[in-house]
């Protein structure tokens, strides 16, 4: 891992090992003390969602990709799934993704857990993340 002194210069090494922009960003959150990226990406496979984790030791900054990429969205049809994930610290978390067939008027309720999720307007994609604590 690579170490950095602050939250942004890791981000920015992030968009760079990832490829992507800063608008591809989804959205940073916090979940149980720990904190999240969420970002979109393209393949020539099609498109997808990703989170990595921000790290922190000692003052300092890592990005850290936490699951392999999984692309949703692609020529060939779209699919939902359902991940399992292990942060740094060892906490258990469930990423849901897939495409919204109406971006403009969501409707995707992932059924069991009763959570509604993110919808991205310009892919159609969607995701949530929850805490298996």
């Amino acid at each position: 891992m690579k170490w950095f002194n602050s939250e942004e210069k890791a981000i920015e090494y992030g968009l760079q090992n990832e490829k992507i922009k800063e608008s591809d960003i989804l959205e940073i959150l916090d979940l149980n003390g720990e904190r999240f990226v969420v970002f979109k990406f393209k393949v020539s496979e099609g498109e997808g969602i990703n989170v990595a984790q921000i790290a922190k030791k000692k003052k300092k900054y890592s990005w850290y990709t936490i699951t392999n990429r999984i692309v949703v969205k692609s020529k060939q049809g779209s699919l939902d799934a359902k991940i399992e994930v292990e942060s740094k610290k060892g906490q258990q978390f469930k990423l849901y993704t897939g495409v919204e067939k109406n971006p403009e008027k969501p409707d995707v309720i992932i059924e069991d857990e009763g959570i509604t999720p993110i919808v991205d307007q310009e892919t159609g994609l969607y995701y949530a993340i929850k805490s298996l604590k």
